[in-house]
């Protein structure tokens, strides 16, 4: 009589050792997926810093190249400017025929022809150009 109990008995502690078992195993499982849960939540976290220290970054550069980008626009800006009031006085010297002389005494620039065209040809040239200095 005394086997009729024991396979009850192994039986009520396997059943007993089985739900162990599965606790233990759920047990490890909440431990995991916390574990991982708090690891994500650091990675998250340090992404986080990361991307705001890339955006200041950003923000610093993008500002420092838009201070570089002024300084080479008004930099050009002179320097067209400049090559306009060249061209400005080359065209206006080449289209009255002069060229520019300042006086001694003053500030003044006073326009003198280069060339003086003769009315009546010489030889068989059809225009003669002599230089004003020269006459």
């Amino acid at each position: 009589m005394q086997r009729l109990g024991f396979y009850d008995i192994v039986r009520t502690l396997d059943l007993q050792l089985q739900r162990l078992r599965d606790e233990r195993q759920r047990n490890a499982e909440m431990v995991e997926q916390k574990l991982i849960t708090s690891r994500v939540n650091m990675l998250m976290a340090q992404q986080k810093r990361r991307r705001a220290a890339h955006e200041k970054k950003m923000e610093q550069d993008l500002s420092e190249l838009e201070v570089e980008c002024d300084k080479e626009m008004e930099r050009m800006k002179r320097k067209h400017e400049r090559m306009y009031r060249s061209l400005v006085e080359e065209t206006a010297s080449r289209a009255t025929g002069g060229i520019s002389m300042a006086s001694s005494n003053s500030k003044c620039v006073k326009r003198l022809p280069l060339l003086r065209l003769h009315s009546t040809p010489l030889h068989s040239t059809p225009l003669h150009w002599t230089p004003l200095h020269c006459t």
